[in-house]
């Protein structure tokens, strides 16, 4: 079985595909010129040089200068899943995931007014089925206002889909202590038990079933103080925080988190803040894992939150790398990935090394507030 694109257009509907069709990443309707120029901002760019191309598939879709399938069927398959669900939707906007075990697409679905109405995700591995019926599970415990609200999951075209509420509001794209205290507020918000001692921390006891050594003496780092028990996101980073603020109607808080799949309700703290830094600092800001370490314990060192102690701050970031890299392995990726090999570098190792490290420096280097870094605010969740 595999993912055939003519099951989410009507029958008859012109389509492009970004950049080509031999390697398509984002498909869309080819019928009018706005229209184009609007789904298409839909495609995934994160730095300058990626922006820079975004920018260039956009005027090749808006032109129409590329080419144009029509979709094959009898009948919209898309349309049929969603009806009740969403009224009159328009043909969607497609990103199609990186191919792998865990391989998913997401849908950007329209209402009959043209605004954004509806996310779908997609999947037809088993992997992915079963993190599709698992966010499903999320989003359906979830505090009102913390994330989208789930309308449907079922069998859509011999996979699964779940269709969630959009959020109005655009992603993350600055790093300030203004936006800082705000993801304090969100993430203290997830706390849903008072403070346990680590052994009997159902967090704790989930990330160290079969963990390797040094995520032991990690964990034995914690062991002096009593922890809450957390909703834990799993993949807390600036492209899965969507600002509400403006939105006074739907949405109580003034953040929003998307992408749940890898979340568990009885989590670790302090382990999205960690995962958060060490996101921007690995993939936005291109630092190695010792300066990316250094940054993250930095941050959550920082008054007056999280406002730990070193010897804390080092062992969440550490435990939170592990949480990536054994996330990653799950949905079948490759150890030997590069990603992969940067988080195993900053677990990898007795947390003494890492506080001779540290204690070395003399200080922790002070990093500047975060600033811009260029994150596409059309960016939506990642497949």
């Amino acid at each position: 079985m595999q993912f055939d694109w003519n099951h989410l257009f009507p029958p008859g509907e012109p389509v492009i595909a970004l950049p080509n069709w031999q390697h398509p990443r984002l498909l869309l309707s080819a019928r009018r010129y706005d229209q184009r120029w609007r789904d298409s901002g839909f495609y995934l760019a994160f730095r300058i040089r990626a922006k820079l191309y975004k920018q260039l598939l956009r005027l090749r879709a808006a032109t129409k200068t590329t080419a144009v399938r029509y979709a094959q069927g009898d009948t919209w398959v898309l349309g049929e899943f969603l009806d009740g669900v969403v009224d009159s939707p328009h043909p969607p906007t497609v990103w199609i995931g990186t191919n792998g075990a865990s391989q998913k697409w997401t849908v950007r679905v329209r209402g009959g007014d043209g605004e954004p109405v509806a996310f779908v995700k997609w999947g037809f591995t088993e992997s992915a089925c079963r993190r599709i019926v698992a966010e499903h599970g999320i989003l359906c415990a979830l505090p009102r206002g913390l994330g989208p609200h789930p309308l449907r999951v079922g069998p859509l075209a011999g996979g699964t889909a779940l269709a969630m509420s959009s959020i109005n509001g655009p992603l993350l794209g600055r790093f300030t202590r203004g936006i800082c205290a705000r993801l304090a507020d969100f993430l203290e918000i997830l706390a849903v038990q008072t403070p346990l001692p680590i052994d009997e921390h159902p967090g704790f006891a989930a990330l160290a079933s079969d963990a390797p050594t040094p995520i032991s003496a990690w964990i034995e780092q914690l062991a002096d103080e009593s922890w809450p028990v957390v909703i834990h996101h799993g993949d807390f980073a600036p492209w899965n925080v969507i600002d509400v603020s403006k939105d006074t109607i739907d949405w109580g808080g003034c953040l929003a988190a998307i992408d749940w799949e890898s979340a568990a309700m009885n989590g670790v703290p302090f382990l999205d803040a960690a995962h958060y830094h060490l996101q921007i600092a690995g993939l936005l800001m291109k630092l190695g894992p010792a300066s990316a370490t250094s940054l993250a314990v930095e941050r959550l060192m920082r008054r007056p939150w999280p406002a730990l102690s070193q010897v804390h701050a080092a062992a969440f970031t550490a435990l939170s790398a592990y949480a990536a890299w054994r996330r990653s392995l799950d949905e079948g990726g490759n150890a030997d990935e590069p990603q992969q090999r940067w988080h195993r570098t900053i677990w990898d190792r007795s947390p003494l090394a890492g506080r001779t490290t540290l204690t070395n420096m003399g200080i922790l280097p002070r990093f500047p507030a975060l600033v811009s870094v260029g994150v596409d605010p059309t960016i939506e969740p990642r497949a």
